[in-house]
């Protein structure tokens, strides 16, 4: 019942104001994330893909006895089969080929791949040495680099992760379409208890009387944070007068207490924040913040 309240209390907001609406800044959409999806992607794609690192070794000698020289190596906790060949390292899962990877352009045609030996992440996940020595003996030495590669182990959890996947995107997505907070929840509480709204109305004029309503559906806000003990609003599609909007509530957030939106009447440094003088007890104790030296009477 609290979170059906809370999405109608978003959904209010964001029709008033569009530009609280929560939208990717990469694709400018919104989505809802659920957990109980990922989850369910998460258990196939485990299921269905395995990890496999490469990484190179480098020996500046190539006369080296700790290059190993082994072309084929066997891991039975995954069963998987290594082979290197021409210097490429072919994969088998389960006695059959799925994958190679070309080792040697990997390191380039100016050494060669002499050996591979195995060895697993802390999570238990393969890992592939191959070493890599110069033609003739050299004293720069050429440290290290790997590579990731995820092989299928299970086509039907395969599958299946496809799907999920695909009816997140393309069912569950679109119709879930109602927000479950806004951007305005990103203010400090005592701000947007005491201006965020009348904040919001006063953009909303601004842009209307600016561009009228197309204006207003193309702002979009970025980020909304707290800096330096003042309100930080990142914005786009704006306009000037906007930013003297923004600029004036910035001011007025530096003498208004972050927490509870009272006048606030001190200051801390170093992190520096306004507090009122009930909060600043409540963080720092009855008698403790009168002689604190990081701490400011505004």
């Amino acid at each position: 019942m609290l979170n059906d309240m809370k999405i109608f209390k978003n959904t209010f907001l964001c029709l008033k104001y569009p530009f609280l609406y929560p939208r990717n800044r990469w694709d400018d959409k919104h989505h809802n994330n659920f957990h109980w999806i990922y989850r369910i992607w998460k258990f196939c794609d485990n299921k269905s893909h395995l990890p496999i690192i490469f990484v190179y070794k480098f020996h500046k000698d190539p006369e080296s006895s700790d290059i190993i020289r082994n072309h084929v190596i066997y891991d039975p906790d995954h069963q998987l089969y290594f082979l290197l060949d021409l210097g490429f390292i072919r994969i088998h899962y389960k006695n059959k080929f799925v994958d190679d990877f070309d080792a040697q352009q990997h390191v380039g045609d100016k050494f060669q791949v002499t050996g591979i030996e195995m060895s697993t992440t802390i999570g238990g996940d393969p890992i592939v040495y191959y070493h890599v020595v110069p033609f003739e003996k050299t004293e720069i030495s050429h440290g290290f680099s790997c590579h990731k590669k995820t092989i299928t182990t299970n086509k039907f959890f395969h599958y299946l992760s496809e799907i999920v996947k695909w009816t997140e995107n393309h069912i569950i997505d679109p119709i879930c379409f109602l927000p479950s907070s806004n951007e305005l929840n990103a203010m400090d509480s005592g701000w947007r208890k005491t201006f965020g709204l009348q904040m919001c109305e006063e953009i909303k004029q601004a842009l209307l009387k600016e561009g009228g309503l197309k204006k207003l559906l193309n702002y979009r806000i970025l980020q909304i944070k707290e800096k330096w003990g003042q309100l930080c609003w990142y914005d786009g599609n704006g306009c000037e007068s906007v930013n003297q909007i923004i600029d004036k509530y910035a001011e007025i957030s530096q003498k208004t207490c972050g927490c509870c939106g009272k006048p606030a009447k001190y200051r801390t440094l170093g992190w520096v924040y306004p507090y009122c003088e009930e909060c600043i007890k409540k963080h720092y104790g009855d008698n403790s913040y009168e002689n604190n030296v990081n701490i400011e009477k505004i």
